[in-house]
């Protein structure tokens, strides 16, 4: 019975140890070996007791604000709206996160849209419908932005999407009123 009993807490303390549950969690009143046992060649320490967790209160932090995926988080927020530049392109920014590319002249016209999502002085456009959007590969592109009140411009830092690529950096955008 003593060996069986030695063999049960033993069994016990290497559950406890795997599990990080206290013994007397598993096993009421269960007598404590004095000495450490060898198991599989593995010593293995009697469990201790842990007391009682202490009932002060816990600190708790001040809600913050998470900012929307739109919110840029510098000091000027990101501008939304209609821009257009010299070639004839117009580019729209939605303050619900949506973004529209379009161009229109003599050889035809050209649709482009999608999401972009602004953190700092990062945007990531990520299209849904343009011909970039059919290649996994290609949907998103990750740019710096900069706005002085009147002019946006973006620098790329990784879009595989050489027409979002060559319509966003080629020139400057001017905010429509």
């Amino acid at each position: 019975m003593g060996r069986t009993l030695l063999m049960l807490t033993l069994l016990v303390a290497s559950l406890t140890a795997c599990m990080s549950v206290p013994p007397t969690a598993l096993v009421a009143e269960t007598p404590q070996p004095t000495l450490p046992a060898t198991v599989a060649g593995v010593t293995v320490a009697p469990p201790t007791t842990t007391p009682p967790p202490t009932s002060a209160p816990l600190p708790t932090a001040a809600p913050t604000a998470t900012p929307s995926p739109t919110t840029a988080t510098t000091a000027s927020a990101f501008p939304t709206g209609t821009f257009t530049n010299t070639p004839g392109w117009t580019l729209e920014f939605t303050a619900d996160g949506r973004q529209l590319r379009h161009w229109s002249a003599e050889e035809g016209v050209f649709n482009a849209s999608g999401t972009y999502t602004v953190t700092g002085n990062q945007i990531v456009f990520k299209d849904s419908a343009s011909d970039c959007a059919l290649d996994p590969k290609l949907r998103e592109g990750t740019y710096t932005w900069a706005y002085d009140g009147k002019v946006l411009s973006f620098k790329v830092l990784d879009d595989r999407c050489g027409d979002r690529e060559g319509t966003a950096t080629s020139t400057t955008w001017l905010k429509k009123p």
